[in-house]
This record gives C-alpha cells, sequence and structure tokens, in this order.
C-alpha cells in the first residue's frame, strides 16, 4: 500500500514560498556584486596595462 503524503497546510506553502522568493533576490544580489567586482577588477589590470606600456 502506498504511502500518503503529509497534505501541508496552506500557511506553510505561503510561507516556503516567500523563503524561496528571499532566497533567489539574495542570490540575484550576490550575482550583481560578483559581476561588478570582476568589472572593477578587470578595469584595473587594463589601468595597469596601459600605465606599463
Amino acid at each position: 500500500m502506498p504511502q500518503s503524503l503529509p497534505i501541508a497546510s496552506p500557511v506553510s506553502f505561503e510561507t516556503k514560498i516567500i523563503e524561496l522568493e528571499k532566497r533567489l533576490q539574495a542570490l540575484e544580489i550576490n550575482k550583481e556584486e560578483d559581476i561588478l567586482t570582476l568589472l572593477r577588477v578587470l578595469d584595473t589590470k587594463t589601468t595597469e596595462r596601459r600605465g606599463s606600456a
């Protein structure tokens, strides 16, 4: 006999969705910061090369 899955209450389901949305937003922010950091590093390296050439 298959075991029945526990039925989640709508409140906990909604809470889970909100939690996941917050995590996704945090990931997007981290990605944006990583990209900005990479651009800054690239800009610094390019400037250093121009200065030494």
